[in-house]
């Protein structure tokens, strides 16, 4: 099972195509994904010389009080070194 957002649908795509059975798990119904409040992945600046505390900041903000700050850190410190420009 994966949710029912554009990553999770995609990676049910990919994982159906290496022969595993997956099906949607949404939170309540289909239409109900973080996708349509723009909530999930990870947002990165391409550019190497900004810096992540406003990144962190805007995070924690858009968040709205949700947020684990610990994960919020994690998430802009290691997302630029996962970036990868397609």
């Amino acid at each position: 099972m994966v949710g029912s957002g554009v990553a999770g649908l995609r990676a049910a795509i990919e994982l159906s195509q290496a022969g595993s059975v997956v099906g949607p798990l949404p939170k309540s119904d289909l239409s109900d994904s973080a996708t349509a409040w723009a909530q999930g992945g990870i947002a990165v600046s391409p550019q190497r010389r900004d810096e992540i505390g406003p990144h962190e900041q805007d995070t924690i903000k858009a968040g709205d009080g949700l947020c684990r700050a610990d994960a919020v850190a994690l998430l802009v410190e290691e997302g630029p070194k996962n970036y990868r420009a397609n």
